[in-house]
């Protein structure tokens, strides 16, 4: 659960949290997306031809070869219906046009904020955030699909009103308000340069978003954009991963994003617009710990074993 603010990826774009498993009892058609698994199954035929498969059944030891296990499963349903796999493919390709049309308005107000084409840094931040969306999504697309689905929602039943509040403002800051106040200080003011060595650093914020966000969103099925306790969707304790870093992973990597922003591009001003949206995350940090403790099973005793909810060693 959590969101990251932007509509977008770990700022809201949102992303965007358990990986989909196999279930080895059903069916064994692999779709065209999924065909590196054939040269898998004919080494396990083959394996299992020569040395066969042990099955316990009723208190007796039965000898069962893979092969035969698979010959009757063949005329069994699929475990994802056909009208599922194009919902994921649609909601794939959706997701990848959010990314372009939000970055794509992004850069125009960028650019028309700076009142001209303002040196490599810019394109450097908004290539990478392609990079950084795209990879993203291809990871939940292929681990945690019925996510990018979820995620994809407009409506949630049971989504906290002040939440609502809190991710729409969040992601017209980054939306909006980072992208002008960069552009006019790089460009038409020139107000506060930050200087190119601190790229490097930038960059290290901005992986380390990545790396947080796609991992919490791979091992966290209920990594909605809002706070809800999701009932319908038998939500229930998520504490592997970088939860068992802080209680909060999206969260950080959001403000790790946008902190890479000034950074990356040189805008000192940015970090009034960026200092708001980390006010913003650290509010509903701490609103939606407060809403898991009451409402979530097992919360309070996982909030005694990580006891940091944002920040690793602080808070």
């Amino acid at each position: 659960m959590g969101s990251v603010g932007f509509v977008v990826g770990p700022t809201g774009f949102e992303p965007t949290t358990s990986t989909r498993k196999s279930d080895p009892s059903r069916s064994v058609s692999i779709p065209p997306s999924e065909g590196f698994l054939i040269p898998i199954l004919l080494l396990a035929h083959m394996i299992s031809r020569a040395n066969g498969y042990l099955i316990a059944s009723k208190g007796k030891a039965e000898a069962v070869t893979l092969a035969q296990m698979l010959s009757q499963r063949q005329n069994k349903p699929r475990v994802v219906p056909e009208i599922d796999n194009k919902r994921l493919r649609a909601a794939g390709i959706k997701s990848l046009l959010l990314i372009c049309v939000m970055l794509v308005l992004q850069m125009i107000l960028f650019f028309i904020s700076a009142g001209h084409v303002v040196g490599p840094r810019p394109w450097t931040f908004f290539g990478a955030s392609f990079v950084h969306y795209t990879i993203s999504t291809a990871v939940l697309y292929k681990l945690n699909p019925e996510l990018l689905v979820e995620r994809l929602k407009r409506k949630r039943e049971g989504s906290k009103l002040w939440d609502e509040i809190l991710m729409r403002v969040s992601n017209l800051l980054v939306l909006i308000a980072i992208p002008v106040v960069t552009g006019l200080d790089i460009g038409r003011f020139q107000w506060l340069e930050i200087g190119v060595q601190f790229v490097a650093l930038g960059f290290a914020f901005f992986i380390t978003s990545t790396v947080l966000i796609t991992w919490a969103m791979a091992v966290n099925p209920h990594f909605e954009a809002t706070v809800r306790i999701q009932k319908n969707r038998g939500h229930k304790l998520i504490s592997s991963g970088p939860y068992k870093i802080v209680r909060h992973p999206g969260y950080l990597a959001g403000i790790l994003y946008t902190l890479s922003i000034p950074l990356i591009i040189g805008s000192g001003f940015a970090f009034i617009p960026v200092g708001i949206y980390a006010i913003l995350f650290i509010i509903r940090t701490s609103l939606e710990d407060r809403t898991l403790h009451k409402e979530l099973d097992g919360y309070s005793e996982y909030a005694r074993q990580v006891k940091r909810k944002l920040f690793p060693g602080i808070w």
